[in-house]
């Protein structure tokens, strides 16, 4: 189990430095939104891969989120994951609550980045320590 959850975040550091330097493009639409399950990609369990990605911004405009969106994608066609993208806006005070609601729930990987939610994810993520994390902070 920790070596198919270590080669999943390799994968997705992998991923998210190569979309970040080819400067991919997005379509911009939330398509990937909510739980997508396909076939492959089992933990330990037997269980599919849960992977979720908590962006707290929107998705759209080509950025660093999006990118990330992208390599999401990756996961779920390569690795036949289930995922999750979790849009949480620009209103700060929604970043906490989401977090701990999503380390709430059963995801094996927990995705997030950007310089404004570092402290917030890794407290968020001290509190569930069972819970695979992954801080991600944009270059």
């Amino acid at each position: 189990m920790k070596k198919k959850v270590l080669s999943l975040l390799l994968l997705v550091v992998m991923v998210m430095v190569t979309a970040c330097g080819n400067n991919t493009s997005s379509n911009g639409s939330s398509a990937n939104a909510g739980s997508n399950a396909v076939e492959g990609g089992e933990t330990g369990s037997g269980d599919k891969l849960k992977v979720v990605l908590l962006i707290p911004g929107t998705l759209g405009d080509k950025s660093f989120f999006d990118s990330a969106n992208s390599g999401l994608q990756k996961v779920k066609d390569e690795l036949g994951a289930e995922t999750k993208v979790v849009e949480m806006g620009v209103d700060k005070t929604k970043w906490e609550p989401t977090f701990n609601d999503i380390a709430a729930e059963n995801w094996d990987v927990i995705i997030s980045g950007g310089s404004e939610i570092t402290e917030m994810f890794n407290a968020t993520a001290e509190l569930y320590p069972d819970k695979n994390s992954l801080t991600m902070i944009p270059i």
